[in-house]
């Protein structure tokens, strides 16, 4: 048998280095690879969101009381173009979980700049022999009553209408009901169930809505008592028009309807 020199020495040295390094590092990969907790939210039978609702769902640490809860995974998507139960995935590292604590899910949906829907039961996972899946329900959140705003009569007799360019744009109003025609939208969007507000004497505003496959859609058309010149064509009417369709604003000039 050869005696081994201290060259094949440094290198069986090297290599065991170079494998114990490879080790610990696939050890720590292990340990840090993420985890997942999933699940669904479910919503009332007939609810109706506004075009802005979010969804948000949250993993948080629940063991003590007297602190708030510290969150240790989070997501939050739109609810528009999902059909209800919202599924979601919440990753999470096994090294931001302690064993001995409890942990919770919670979902809230806000829209209208306002918490709508919530979940009001306690939903335990990954520890104590908790599910990593759970099955949620949204409640509606209960909300101080608004105060009603007094009905106004409309700026003219027998409607208004509006229109603006660059975008090209134009709403007509009668009743209850408003029309919007844009050029994408030629044969008009109809918005029903409006109503006439006048904050002071020479403002109104009309608010209206429509449900467009299960999210409402709304619609405010504010007409100012203010000379306005058309953009294009120089033409002067007697009122300013601001259109607001689900937050996208659009400004022209308001008059009286045309036959």
């Amino acid at each position: 048998m050869k005696n081994r020199t201290p060259f094949h020495a440094s290198m069986l040295a090297l290599c065991l280095a170079v494998a114990c390094a490879r080790g610990d590092k696939q050890n720590a990969s292990d340990t840090n690879s993420l985890h997942i907790v999933s699940g669904t939210v479910s919503l009332p039978a007939g609810s109706v969101l506004p075009s802005d609702a979010l969804v948000n769902v949250q993993v948080s640490d629940i063991s003590r009381q007297d602190v708030a809860a510290s969150v240790v995974a989070e997501t939050t998507f739109a609810a528009v173009g999902r059909t209800p139960p919202f599924v979601f995935t919440l990753p999470y590292s096994p090294a931001h979980i302690d064993e001995r604590n409890t942990y919770a899910v919670r979902a809230t949906l806000r829209g209208d700049s306002r918490l709508l829907y919530t979940t009001t039961q306690l939903n335990p996972v990954i520890t104590r022999g908790n599910p990593t899946h759970v099955d949620l329900e949204f409640v509606a959140a209960s909300s101080p009553m608004e105060a009603p705003v007094p009905a106004a009569a409309p700026p003219l007799p027998g409607g208004i209408e509006a229109r603006g360019n660059e975008p090209f744009w134009s709403v007509r109003v009668d009743e209850g009901t408003a029309v919007v025609k844009t050029p994408e939208e030629l044969e008009g969007v109809e918005y029903m169930s409006g109503s006439w507000a006048q904050p002071d004497v020479a403002r109104w505003i009309f608010s209206a809505r429509r449900e467009a496959g299960g999210i409402l859609e709304k619609l405010t058309l504010e007409i100012i008592k203010q000379p306005c010149v058309d953009s294009m064509s120089g033409a002067e009417y007697p009122f300013r028009a601001v259109l607001t369709r689900d937050g996208r604003r659009m400004e022209g000039c308001g008059m009286q309807p045309r036959n």
